[in-house]
Order: structure tokens, then sequence, then C-alpha cells
């Protein structure tokens, strides 16, 4: 037969139709894809804020405990200071008993 005519034209619009439902299905399994990809990046980012979040109540704890420390230290000091304050005053007292 010759070209344009019989089964090849119905073959042409054959393939043409088969070329749009081969493009339709690439096009489907791509948004589906795309989908899965996006479900999957939604999981990850609850995932790292998740441990976002984890790692930030420990740092906040952690400080909680040096702040605790800290007004600790303080009060150390503090108390070491009122006691070297008064052993120097009652050298000084002794001092003058003495010289007096």
């Amino acid at each position: 037969e010759p070209w344009g005519r019989g089964p090849q034209t119905r073959s042409a619009s054959s393939d043409k139709t088969e070329l749009q439902q081969r493009s339709r299905e690439s096009l489907e399994k791509m948004v589906a894809d795309l989908h899965k990809e996006v479900q999957d990046c939604k999981e990850t980012m609850r995932h790292a804020d998740g441990e976002i979040t984890k790692m930030l109540q420990e740092r906040l704890e952690w400080l909680d405990v040096l702040e605790q420390q800290k007004s600790a230290v303080q009060a150390a000091v503090t108390a070491a200071f009122q006691v070297h304050k008064q052993e120097r005053v009652d050298f000084v007292n002794r001092l003058k008993a003495v010289i007096w």
C-alpha cells in the first residue's frame, strides 16, 4: 500500500494516541513521585524540628544548671569574703589589744 493510506494512516493516529497516553502516564508518575518527595521532606522536617526542639530544651536545662552553679559560687565567694573580713577585724582588734 502507498504511504498515507489505510493501515499507515490509522497507525499514525494510533501512535499519537499512544504517545499522549504515555505522556500522561509519565506526567502522572512524575506528580506521584514529587508528591512522595514532598511528604518525605515534610516528615524529615518534622523529625528535624523535634530534634532541634529537644536540643534547645537540653541547652536551656544546662543553662539553668549553670545559673544555679553561678549563684552557688557567688554565695560561697561572698561568704568567704565575709569570713575573711571578720578574721581581719578580729586580727586588728587583737593587735590593738596587744599594743594598747
